[in-house]
């Protein structure tokens, strides 16, 4: 996933550049800049929460989540 949202990085910031050379609207290269930030963001936040999942999946009261889960599907 993480890789997948680096090629769409990419594309979109070669789109930025694209359209700084061409003079197109400056609305399309500031979506296209904003588009640009949001998946780099979320890139590095994905890649944060894998590193960090070892650990956090040592404090899930596990059959706690699963019991709460059961209790949802009933409601």
């Amino acid at each position: 996933m993480a890789r997948s949202l680096w090629f769409v990085g990419l594309g979109l910031c070669i789109f930025v550049v694209i359209g700084v050379a061409y003079s197109l609207h400056p609305a399309l290269i500031a979506v296209g800049a904003a588009a640009t930030g949001w998946v780099t963001a979320e890139r590095n936040a994905l890649r944060t929460r894998i590193s960090q999942w070892p650990i956090i999946r040592n404090y899930i009261d596990w059959p706690r989540v699963e019991n709460d889960l059961t209790n949802d599907a009933d409601a």
